[in-house]
C-alpha cells in the first residue's frame, strides 16, 4: 500500500519556483513596460514541459552566470503565472481568472502540449462559462477548429451551429473554414438546414479553395470538375442526395454531375424520375431532423416569424397572423375589406372558429382595438364585441358575459439568477408603490449589461461596462446557497469621483425570497450621503454596507448608510455569479 503526499510535494515545488533558488533560466513574458520575469529550472522543464525545455536548449547564454533567457512577448503575465504554477505544482486555480484569460490559457496550454490541461480547461469553460463562449462564438469556433486537440470545444460549437447554421455558413470567414470542421457539421443528422442549402454552401466552399477555377460554370472543362471533386471528397458522402426537390436536382445537382460517381448520379436520376424502382448501389442517408412546415401558403421562415411574435406575446401580432391565415384559406374573399359583405365575414368567422376563443381581446392597446379588431367586429359574437368596447371605453364597469383570458406573459427578463417575479418585486420597490405590480405589468425593461460568468468578475470589467450608467440593479447568487442578494443604484457609479461618496435618497439593498427563504428583505438608504461609494479597487459598492470586494467575493461590512442587514451576519461571502442590469421604462405599459 502506497502512502501519497502529493499536496506537500506540490507546495514544496511552488516554494522552489517562488524563491528561484539555483535557477538557470529566466523566462520573460509580455512586452515592456509590463514585462515580467520568472526564474525557473531546466530540470523541472525537462520532465514537466518538454516544449519550453527545447527552447532552453536552443537559447544562448547571455551573461557570466550562465543564465539562459527565453522570451515570450505574446503571452500575458496573468496567463503564464497560471501555466508556470501548473508546471511546478500540478494545480490550476481559476477562481479569480476572467473568462477571456481562461481561453487564452487554453491556447497556451495547447501550444505547450499540455494534453491533460487542455482537456480539463475545455470542460471547465463549457460548464462554467457557456454564456461567454456563446458571446464570443466566432472567435471560439475558428480557434478550436484549427486543431484536433479541442474536440470537446468543437462539439460544443457544433451543437450550437446545427441549431443556428447561419452563424458559420453566413459568416465572412466561412470560406476559410478547415475541411475537418466543415465535415463535422454537414455530417450531422440534426443540422437545421435544407439539403439544397447544404449543397450550395459545400459547393461555394469547394470553389473558394481553388482560385484557378473559371467564374462561369459554362467555361469549366473536365479538369475543373476533377479539381472540385478532389477538394470535396470528404464532404460529398455526407450530402442527402435523395432529400432534394425535383427542381433542385436539376438546378443544383445536375450541373455538377461530373463531381459525383457515375453510379450515384444514375441512382439519383432513377430515384426522382422513377421512384418505384429500387436503389441498390447507393447509400440513402436518413433525412436531416429539421423544422419543416407543411403549407402551400407560408414557408418555414414565415412560420418562424409567427412563432417569434407569439413568443414575444404581442397580442396585436397574434391577431394579424390569425386574420392573415384565415383569409388565405378563402381565395374568394375580396382583396379590399371595404368590399366585404355580411357573407364574407361569415365565411371568415367559420374558418376561424377554433382560433378566435384563444385571442386575448382584453390585452390590446386602445389604438389596436379600433384599427384591428373593430373592422372585423362581424366575425365576433355580439356580446363579446360589446364587452370589448365596454372594457376599453369604461374600464371600471364589470365584464360578466365574456371570459377574460389571462394575459400572455409579456414581461421576460434575461437572467440566470432572478426570475420575472423577482424583477417585478424590484420594480415595485423602485417605484415605492403601495400595491405590488402584476408580473405582466412590470413597467421596466431589465437590460443585462454585465454577467460575471460571461464577461468576467474583475473590477476593471465592472468599471468598463457600468461606469456612469444610471438606474442600475445588481444581483448576486450566493455560492452553494439558494440565496440571492443585490441592490438598486439610481444615480450609478462614476469614475470621475473615485474614492468619493455619491448621494441619493432612492437606493436600496435587498435579499430576495425563494423556495427556501419565505420573505424578501428590503433595506432602504437611511443616510443619503453614504448611499453609494465610487471605489476604484472594488466593483459595485453600496456604501460600506454591501459591496463587491474581489472578483467572486461580496462583503456586508456594517450598518452605516442603510436601514438593516440583508443577511443574518456581517461577513464576506463567495458568489456563484452576479449580474448588472440597467432599467428603463417599457413602452406601451
Amino acid at each position: 500500500m502506497a502512502l501519497n503526499f502529493y499536496e506537500n510535494l506540490s507546495n514544496d515545488f511552488i516554494k522552489l519556483l517562488e524563491n528561484g533558488d539555483e535557477h538557470n533560466i529566466i523566462i520573460e513574458v509580455g512586452e515592456r513596460p509590463v514585462m515580467q520575469t520568472f526564474k525557473v529550472h531546466s530540470t523541472v522543464l525537462c520532465y514537466r514541459c518538454p516544449y519550453l525545455y527545447n527552447e532552453f536548449i536552443k537559447s544562448k547564454i547571455n551573461n557570466d552566470d550562465k543564465i539562459r533567457i527565453i522570451q515570450k512577448p505574446l503571452i500575458s503575465s496573468k496567463v503564464f503565472n497560471v501555466i508556470i504554477k501548473y508546471i511546478y505544482g500540478a494545480s490550476v486555480d481559476l477562481e479569480n481568472v476572467e473568462s477571456s484569460n481562461i481561453f487564452d490559457l487554453l491556447m497556451i496550454a495547447n501550444e505547450f502540449q499540455f494534453e491533460e490541461l487542455v482537456a480539463r480547461l475545455q470542460i471547465f469553460l463549457i460548464e462554467n462559462h457557456p454564456s461567454w463562449l456563446k458571446l464570443n462564438f466566432e472567435k471560439i469556433y475558428h480557434s478550436s477548429s484549427q486543431t484536433n486537440n479541442f474536440k470537446t470545444l468543437q462539439n460544443f460549437c457544433d451543437n450550437i451551429i446545427v441549431k443556428n447554421p447561419n452563424l458559420i455558413f453566413e459568416s465572412n470567414d466561412f470560406n476559410t473554414l478547415p475541411e475537418a470542421a466543415l465535415v463535422s457539421i454537414i455530417q450531422r443528422d440534426d443540422l437545421n438546414l435544407e439539403e439544397s442549402k447544404v449543397w450550395d454552401y459545400v459547393i461555394q466552399w469547394g470553389i473558394a479553395q481553388n482560385k484557378i477555377l473559371p467564374l462561369n460554370l459554362d467555361d469549366w472543362i473536365k479538369k475543373d470538375f476533377q479539381i472540385l471533386k478532389n477538394t470535396l471528397q470528404q464532404c460529398l458522402p455526407h450530402i442527402r442526395y435523395f432529400q432534394f426537390s425535383n427542381e433542385h436536382i436539376m438546378k443544383k445537382i445536375y450541373p455538377y454531375r461530373q463531381i459525383l460517381e457515375k453510379d450515384l448520379m444514375s441512382d439519383i436520376l432513377k430515384y426522382y424520375i422513377s421512384p418505384n424502382e429500387p436503389i441498390s448501389s447507393s447509400t440513402i442517408l436518413p433525412p436531416r431532423n429539421i423544422f419543416q412546415i407543411t403549407s402551400s401558403i407560408i414557408s418555414n421562415e414565415h412560420a418562424t416569424e409567427i412563432a417569434f411574435w407569439i413568443d414575444k406575446k404581442e397580442e396585436s401580432k397574434v391577431w394579424d397572423y390569425v386574420i392573415q391565415w384565415g383569409i388565405a384559406q378563402n381565395k374568394i374573399l375580396p382583396l379590399n375589406l371595404d368590399d366585404w359583405i355580411k357573407k364574407d365575414f361569415q365565411i371568415l368567422k367559420n374558418t376561424l372558429q377554433q382560433c378566435l376563443p384563444h385571442i386575448r381581446y382584453f390585452q390590446f392597446s386602445n389604438e389596436h382595438i379600433m384599427k384591428k379588431i373593430y373592422p372585423y367586429r362581424q366575425i365576433l359574437e355580439k356580446d363579446l364585441m360589446s364587452d370589448i368596447l365596454k372594457y376599453y371605453i369604461s374600464p371600471n364597469e364589470p365584464i360578466s358575459s365574456s371570459t377574460i383570458l389571462p394575459p400572455r406573459n409579456i414581461f421576460q427578463i434575461t437572467s440566470s439568477i432572478i426570475s420575472n417575479e423577482h424583477a417585478t418585486e424590484i420594480a415595485f420597490w423602485i417605484d415605492k408603490k403601495e400595491v405590488a405590480y402584476k408580473i405582466n405589468n412590470n413597467p421596466y425593461e431589465f437590460k443585462l449589461i454585465l454577467r460575471g460568468s460571461r464577461d468576467g468578475f474583475g473590477k476593471n470589467v465592472f468599471w468598463n461596462l457600468c461606469d456612469q450608467k444610471t438606474n442600475i440593479v445588481v444581483v448576486a447568487k450566493v455560492k452553494d446557497k439558494d440565496e440571492i442578494v443585490g441592490g438598486y443604484n439610481p444615480i450609478g457609479w462614476d469614475s470621475n469621483f473615485m474614492n468619493q461618496y455619491s448621494e441619493t435618497n432612492d437606493s436600496f439593498i435587498f435579499s430576495l425570497k425563494n423556495e427556501n427563504i419565505k420573505n424578501s428583505i428590503l433595506s432602504r438608504v437611511k443616510v443619503s450621503s453614504k448611499a453609494i461609494f465610487n471605489n476604484p479597487s472594488f466593483g459595485s459598492n453600496f456604501g460600506n454596507d454591501f459591496y463587491m470586494e474581489r472578483s467572486r467575493l461580496f462583503h456586508i461590512l456594517n450598518l452605516e448608510g442603510y436601514e438593516k442587514l440583508i443577511r443574518n451576519t456581517i461577513e464576506k461571502f463567495p458568489i456563484d455569479d452576479y449580474e448588472v442590469f440597467q432599467i428603463t421604462k417599457r413602452k406601451n405599459i
